[in-house]
């Protein structure tokens, strides 16, 4: 990325960053409102666009408020010192006082290296990528996708790094990310998030940097392990439901080849990647959209 194409980008973005992340952090008013530090970690950081968005946001809602401490969780470095070299300097433009500690690796091994003492107020999803189309491409042996499934993975784990008023919040790019990220954490953390989002039909599938978002905090946490593992039983899961629903598509188009059966049948195959979800629940989703396939097909 060039410098003149993140600055575009930074300045089209930042009203929109700045009006979501203050719907954001309007519920944690009274969580922080005495705090003099936050600690921050932000998971897939990137070039972390919404730096100066998020600073002026908090300095804004928590006058008390007089260090930051940020903890950027970025696998891809060239994209941290992008960062360190053309926009960490823009904290001088602020009193607070902004510190940074960043970490050049996946979510899973930060997590699995992490001090005992790791705990933070706020954690930040920046665009995280939990779209369900990657979890089958990483099965297929696509490496580059080991990323979004790792994270994916790792969300009961956060857990251990939640002080006794921790503040969770996320940036999405459209509401089939929102929707999979609400999901996973109301699954791996028991959270009930609120979400945020345009109320344009247009960013129903890509809404674009900051069209949705959101908030809130964790009521209680169950057996970390067996969450852990059934958020992976729920992605051997997606594919072989995916791998049955190619099956009757096929049959469809070699039996009784109707162009609205062929339609209907798509849109079917993609329910099963849009309303993706760990648990039971999910479970039953997928049975429910097979039978519907069967059904077209007879």
């Amino acid at each position: 990325m060039t410098l003149a194409r993140a600055i575009r980008y930074r300045d089209q973005t930042a009203l929109k960053a700045e009006t979501l992340l203050k719907k954001l952090f309007n519920g944690a008013i009274e969580l922080f409102q005495s705090n003099r530090q936050l600690d921050i970690l932000i998971v897939g950081a990137g070039t972390f666009p919404s730096y100066m968005p998020l600073v002026n946001i908090l300095s804004q809602l928590f006058p008390s408020l007089k260090v930051i401490h940020f903890t950027l969780i970025e696998p891809v470095k060239k994209d941290t010192d992008f960062f360190e070299e053309h926009f960490l300097a823009l904290s001088e433009l602020h009193q607070l006082q902004v510190q940074f500690k960043i970490h050049n690796q996946g979510l899973e091994d930060f997590l699995k290296y992490a001090t005992n003492n790791a705990a933070f107020d706020v954690i930040y999803f920046e665009h995280p990528e939990t779209m369900a189309l990657p979890i089958l491409l990483a099965k297929l042996g696509m490496r580059n996708f080991n990323r979004v499934v790792s994270l994916r993975n790792m969300i009961p784990y956060l857990s251990n790094l939640f002080k006794p008023k921790t503040w969770v919040i996320a940036s999405c790019m459209s509401y089939h990310e929102l929707g999979q990220l609400k999901s996973l954490l109301n699954f791996g953390l028991r959270m009930k998030p609120r979400s945020f989002f345009s109320f344009n039909p247009l960013h129903f599938f890509y809404g674009g940097p900051y069209s949705s978002g959101l908030s809130g905090y964790v009521n209680r946490i169950l057996p970390i392990p067996a969450i852990h593992a059934a958020i992976q039983r729920s992605h051997f899961y997606l594919c072989i439901f995916l791998f049955l629903s190619l099956i009757i598509y096929g049959m469809q188009s070699f039996y009784a080849d109707s162009p609205v059966a062929r339609v209907i049948l798509i849109f079917l195959m993609y329910a099963q990647l849009f309303f993706h979800r760990p648990g039971r629940r999910g479970l039953a989703i997928k049975l429910f959209l097979l039978l519907a396939m069967v059904l077209v097909l007879s």
